[in-house]
């Protein structure tokens, strides 16, 4: 409705005044009115997310965990960073992919030797 109004040339204000006659109290805020109808002036004229800037959210596939575990039959010591660099993945994602998926742990050993 707030581009329809936009379209018709209403003003912010009667196009918010519009919106709360016919749907009262829950109603979108007069901010969102405000920008919305400062996207449409630059251009915009679909309701689909833009891309965002960064790493876009990582989540566990098969794909990913098959990509680590090689990962990590040709290096076991492989740190995180590389982990995350080569997969294309977040940190959270390697993290549990190696702990929760392959079930693997970080062996600390202070002041043993072991032959």
């Amino acid at each position: 409705m707030i581009y329809y109004d936009y379209k018709k040339e209403l003003s912010q204000q009667q196009c918010l005044e519009s919106l709360q006659k016919t749907f009262g109290d829950s109603c979108v805020s007069r901010t969102a009115v405000y920008f919305w109808y400062a996207e449409f002036s630059r251009g915009r004229d679909h309701f689909e997310d833009e891309p965002r800037a960064g790493r876009p959210r990582s989540v566990v596939t098969p794909g990913n965990i098959e990509a680590v575990r090689q990962l990590v039959n040709v290096d076991p010591n492989i740190a995180y960073q590389e982990t995350e660099d080569t997969v294309r993945i977040g940190l959270a994602a390697a993290q549990s992919v190696l702990h929760d998926y392959l079930d693997l742990k970080k062996l600390h050993v202070v002041g043993c030797l072991i032959v």
